[in-house]
């Protein structure tokens, strides 16, 4: 279980860019479990010259831990994204577990 959390640049079209990242998620066999959609934030400084950015998340299940690479790689190429962390994730998230008791 993975988290991808991102930043992208305040003209971004907010759709086009968040279905690359998926594309890119599910292209590499990513399940991709929750998303907060992006939305508008001050950034706490700069980044390539921007103060105000997009800030989302996606939450998703990797089987083989070698697409890891190759998806930080083809994220990296997206432009409009100022900038991302995939960090390793222990449980479940709480919407998720909330969604499973409730079915």
């Amino acid at each position: 279980m993975y988290e991808l959390g991102y930043w992208l640049n305040i003209e971004s079209k907010l759709e086009e860019e968040l279905e690359k990242i998926k594309k890119i998620l599910t292209k590499y066999e990513a399940e991709i479990i929750l998303e907060e959609s992006p939305k508008k934030r001050n950034l706490s400084y700069s980044i390539k010259k921007q103060t105000l950015g997009y800030f989302g998340y996606l939450v998703f299940k990797l089987e083989k831990n070698e697409n890891l690479e190759k998806i930080n790689k083809e994220l990296k190429n997206i432009s409009r994204i100022l900038r991302f962390l995939i960090i390793k994730r222990k449980s479940v998230p709480l919407k998720e577990k909330l969604t499973e008791i409730n079915n």
